[in-house]
């Protein structure tokens, strides 16, 4: 078994609820513009936002076109008179405001911290991830925040994960897991990359790619085990 010195986390959906942060964001983005808000709109912002974020691991779009089109495209599809950049400004600064973390995630940062070096390596943008991530619960236990936005690479592509090993001066692969949600940009990633992974799976779905997981948990406590073999 091997001896993992540095632990990758993946943010969004590994250790913060970025459900409940877009739905207070877009709701306070609504209240702002007063306009009425609908669940309905939550879906298809959903939707939307994550065929950008799909289009980004793929290199298809970019960062900054990004953070404007999904908003436009919301706005047409819902047919409100508002500027989507302005729009996509005041989203950004809600979202960035708050903070809510998925279960056991501050239980399991504190245990870990104690005997692994812990970073963060997340495709996020840079106002968004470090207003929740600073003078949050986990900024005590993390080494280090990777913001793709920040250093131009976002997972699965392998120069994020080549940055994050020089700035935490760690050169062992082997010693090195990756923990993250998502299998085509954490897990696909990591393994690319020649990492070992974990993908964290709290809803038991169906792997239907390729790509196989060192290892796979429904509970993030779960990691403990197998850090301890």
């Amino acid at each position: 078994h091997l001896n993992y010195e540095l632990i990758l986390f993946d943010a969004d959906g590994t250790l913060l609820d970025y459900e409940k942060s877009e739905q207070v964001a877009l709701e306070n983005t609504f209240l702002k513009f007063n306009l009425q808000f609908l669940p309905s709109y939550l879906l298809y912002y959903n939707e939307i936002n994550q065929q950008f974020w799909k289009d980004l691991e793929n290199n298809l779009t970019t960062v900054e076109r990004l953070k404007i089109e999904r908003f436009e495209k919301l706005i047409e599809k819902i047919g409100i008179k508002v500027s989507a950049a302005d729009f996509a400004r005041d989203y950004l600064y809600f979202l960035s405001k708050t903070q809510f973390f998925l279960p056991n995630t501050e239980i399991i940062l504190e245990k870990l911290s104690k005997k692994y070096k812990l970073a963060i390596i997340t495709n996020g943008l840079s106002i968004v991830q470090r207003g929740r991530f600073n003078n949050s619960i986990i900024s005590d236990y993390i080494k280090d925040f990777i913001i793709s936005e920040e250093i131009g690479f976002s997972k699965p592509n392998k120069e994020i994960f080549t940055f994050t090993l020089d700035k935490l001066s760690h050169n062992d692969k082997k010693t090195t897991l990756i923990v993250g949600d998502s299998l085509t940009s954490d897990i696909k990633g990591g393994f690319d990359f020649g990492i070992d992974t974990c993908w964290f799976n709290p809803l038991s779905k169906k792997n239907s790619t390729n790509i196989k997981p060192t290892y796979e948990i429904k509970d993030i406590l779960e990691l403990e085990q197998i850090l301890e073999g």
